[in-house]
């Protein structure tokens, strides 16, 4: 077996094997360009962390689901 890095013509990006690309599931480019920043520049400060946490919680509840289209 081989590494996946190692496959050729698979028509993945560079990134396609990485965590960025294995987590990101964005579907505009900005979204694409926050989840970037947000991996590139760790919070360290508890508060922020949750605040960052109950933002994307948000966007997983069922309830949001008419928000999301509309975004």
């Amino acid at each position: 077996e081989s590494h996946p890095s190692l496959v050729k013509g698979s028509g993945r990006a560079k990134e396609g094997f990485s965590l960025f690309g294995l987590i990101n599931r964005t579907v505009t480019k900005s979204g694409n360009y926050k989840l970037r920043q947000w991996m590139l520049t760790p919070l360290i400060n508890p508060a922020l962390i949750n605040e960052r946490l109950d933002a994307v919680a948000f966007f997983f509840q069922a309830s949001n689901e008419e928000f999301k289209k509309i975004l």
